[in-house]
């Protein structure tokens, strides 16, 4: 669907994410990375709702990825970061 809207062969997508040394898996890790932080951090939204926004049709698939990338697990990562900032709010 990429190449297409590219209005270029999925061959040639995949030949020009090599030649930048990167591929759809990773750029498409970034964005789901990038916006599960922002999801978990700006929103109160249930992980199974998180998780089919980012594509995932199992919230276990998405905890798994998160935890890959961040080393932590969803819902660790959101009690941190609410904890960090309630602390920071009341100085």
């Amino acid at each position: 669907m990429v190449a297409e809207r590219l209005d270029v062969s999925v061959r040639t997508l995949r030949r020009r994410l090599t030649e930048e040394n990167t591929s759809f898996q990773e750029i498409l890790d970034e964005v789901r990375f990038g916006l599960a932080t922002e999801y978990l951090v700006e929103t109160h939204l249930p992980l199974q709702e998180l998780s089919i926004l980012l594509g995932y049709s199992d919230p276990g698939n998405f905890t798994h990825s998160f935890k890959r990338w961040s080393g932590r697990a969803p819902r660790d990562f959101r009690l941190e970061r609410q904890s960090t900032f309630n602390s920071s709010s009341r100085t």
